[in-house]
C-alpha cells in the first residue's frame, strides 16, 4: 500500500505550552483496494469527506474527527477527501480551547487559528495534487480523446 504521506509537524505554542499539529494525506482508494482493506472499514462511519481535516485529541482521546473548525473559506470538498491533520493538546487546556464538559468540541484558541489555517490550506493543496494526479491519465491514454486544431478542420470547435 502507498505509505502515509506525513508533512512536516508543527509545534504551536499558547502562552507557555505547546501543541503538535501532524498533517497527513492519506493513500487514495486505489492503493487501500491493494490490501483488501474493506471500504466501509477504512471510510470511517460519516465517509471520506466528513472525515477531512483537523483530527483533536486530548490526552490521547479524539474529541473531534474533521472538518475544519469553521476556518473562514475552507469547506469539506471531495478533492481534499485525504487529507488529515492531526492536533494533540494537553489535558490542561481546557479553557483555551473552549472544550464543554462532554469533550466533544475543540475551538481553537485566537492565538494559533491563523497558523492552523495556514497549516489546513498547505495539507488540502497537497491532498488535492495527489487526488488531481491519482484522476488524471496521459494524454494519450484518455478513450474519447480527439484532438482538432482549428486551421486543419471544417467543423467548428
Amino acid at each position: 500500500m502507498e505509505a502515509i504521506i506525513k508533512l512536516e509537524e508543527e509545534f504551536l505554542h499558547i502562552g507557555k505550552r505547546t501543541i503538535l499539529v501532524r498533517p497527513y494525506i492519506i493513500p487514495a482508494k486505489d492503493n487501500r483496494k491493494k490490501d483488501n482493506i474493506p471500504e466501509k472499514m477504512a471510510e470511517g462511519p460519516n465517509g471520506w469527506d466528513a472525515h477531512q481535516g483537523f483530527f483533536i485529541y486530548r490526552n490521547r482521546r479524539m474529541i473531534v474527527s474533521g472538518g475544519y473548525l469553521d476556518f473562514e473559506g475552507i469547506k469539506v470538498h471531495q478533492n481534499y477527501s485525504l487529507a488529515r491533520i492531526q492536533v494533540d493538546i494537553p489535558n490542561d487546556m481546557d479553557s483555551e480551547w473552549k472544550l464543554d464538559i462532554r469533550k466533544e468540541v475543540a475551538i481553537p484558541p485566537d492565538s494559533v487559528r491563523k497558523n492552523m489555517d495556514t497549516i489546513a490550506r498547505a495539507t488540502r493543496k497537497e491532498a488535492r495534487e495527489l487526488v488531481i494526479m491519482k484522476d488524471s491519465k496521459p494524454l494519450l491514454e484518455q478513450d474519447s480523446l480527439k484532438i482538432a486544431f482549428g486551421w486543419m478542420t471544417e467543423e467548428k470547435l
